[in-house]
């Protein structure tokens, strides 16, 4: 990992981290954005824990994947 912190692989705990091509644009990644054009295209460096849960919880919560340790995992709830 580069651009997170702490700045070493496998951490107990992350307190930010890197995002990489989002599928569409997102306002709350604007701050962290690693040079400029579209968003979807590029990577955004050192993003807090509670931007990354907040964007979760925006768009509904986590369907699938991992995250690293200390990053929020905000969940669908299952529908019968």
């Amino acid at each position: 990992m580069t651009y997170c912190s702490p700045r070493v692989n496998n951490a107990d705990e992350y307190t930010a981290v890197e995002v990489g091509f989002p599928s569409s644009h997102e306002p709350l990644l604007a701050p962290y954005q690693d040079g400029e054009g579209a968003m979807t295209q590029s990577v955004f460096g050192y993003v807090p824990a509670s931007v990354i849960g907040l964007v979760l919880i925006k768009h509904g919560g986590m369907v699938d994947g991992e995250l690293p340790a200390g990053i929020p995992a905000y969940t669908l709830p299952e529908t019968h």
